[in-house]
């Protein structure tokens, strides 16, 4: 659900550091799978791996 996510989960150069479901690092120099949520003004959610992707949008209803 669209700003239930307050926490910010990006680098001072707006690159994701830390997956936003299981808060796990990410590596920015490999693939990571993210969803982006238009009502949050395009805001990037970052994810570990696509696992975790899938839970946080079960978890959401995204």
């Amino acid at each position: 659900m669209a700003g239930d996510h307050p926490e910010d989960t990006t680098t001072a150069t707006d690159q994701p550091r830390i997956c936003t479901s299981c808060g796990a690092g990410i590596d920015t120099t490999e693939w990571y799978p993210v969803v982006a949520d238009p009502e949050e003004g395009y805001r990037i959610y970052a994810f570990c791996d696509e696992t975790c992707r899938e839970r946080w949008r079960q978890e959401t209803g995204e």
